[in-house]
């Protein structure tokens, strides 16, 4: 009874009632009812009540970190006012000694770049300057975003160069521009892909850097693209790169109904490293998908 008026008053825009309710003496957090009432916000857009709601149980006994993920969710790549809501909310958050999610820090930098917004990246990546090791959010995230923002800002070839310049610089801690070039072709960014493709093959050729042009391959895969066998006869080192490919494989084999990406490499690259590693894989996918007659 009580949480049905709780949540009656912060649908309402009643806060100041929402809180008496919330001091009543022996209310026990109910973390079922509160995400049922924060997914209720998200499906209305009811950011107001959802910022409300989870100022309100902050000395609950419930997972804080669900509770910003919850409110994050609401940050739509096409409301800006919900992204600086959500950076304004992630502030108070670690001003209270509350540690956000990896899931919830990266969402929010992924919808500030779609929004071309630099600037706010970097606030975000020098919030989590201190604490982005004990939630495990890679510095890539905040690499790879800022470079989508510069393409959403028209600065294709200064960026280009500058990834360029990471991955053969000294001690470069580049690991992976994966994401950027699922996103560039999710976004169809055709002019930016193709300059992509152009570094990533010069990096292979100039500077033996297979990395990029690998992750590029594989992107071309997952996106049922023709490029990946064009791309492999311009840079026949990609079928070289065993650790990437194995991984590729592996990662494949743990969500459903991927088994035609491991085969579609399987069939560009017939003389596959460790290739009954990667059929004992694909066996595995057949398996968990119940796909008998494969």
């Amino acid at each position: 009874m009580l949480y049905d008026l709780l949540f009656a008053f912060l649908h309402t825009g009643k806060y100041k009632e929402a809180r008496k309710i919330i001091e009543t003496p022996g209310l026990r957090a109910r973390p079922g009812r509160l995400q049922w009432f924060a997914e209720k916000c998200i499906a209305a857009n009811q950011m107001e009540a959802l910022e409300n709601l989870v100022d309100l149980t902050q000395n609950f006994e419930c997972d804080r970190d669900e509770m910003f993920f919850q409110l994050l969710k609401l940050c739509k790549e096409d409301d800006w006012k919900y992204l600086k809501d959500a950076l304004a909310t992630l502030k108070g958050m670690l001003e209270g000694d509350k540690v956000p999610t990896q899931l919830a820090v990266t969402r929010l930098v992924q919808a500030l770049a779609m929004k071309g917004d630099v600037t706010r990246i970097e606030v975000v990546e020098n919030m989590m300057r201190n604490i982005g090791s004990s939630i495990r959010l890679s510095q890539m995230v905040f690499i790879n975003n800022k470079v989508l923002a510069q393409f959403k800002n028209g600065k294709t070839d200064e960026t280009i160069e500058l990834i360029e310049q990471m991955y053969t610089g000294t001690g470069s801690q580049v690991t992976s521009i994966s994401y950027v070039f699922r996103k560039v072709m999710e976004e169809k960014m055709e002019a930016e892909l193709e300059k992509l493709s152009a570094m990533a093959e010069r990096l292979a050729n100039q500077f033996a850097v297979y990395r990029p042009v690998t992750d590029l391959f594989l992107q071309y895969i997952k996106c049922g693209r023709k490029d990946a066998k064009f791309l492999l006869q311009r840079c026949s080192a990609i079928a070289e790169q065993r650790p990437i490919l194995l991984a590729f494989v592996l990662r494949s084999s743990r969500v459903p109904d991927q088994a035609p990406l491991i085969t579609g490499l399987l069939e560009l690259i017939p003389d596959f490293p460790e290739k009954e590693t990667a059929y004992a894989y694909l066996m595995k996918c057949y398996g968990r998908d119940k796909d008998v007659t494969a």
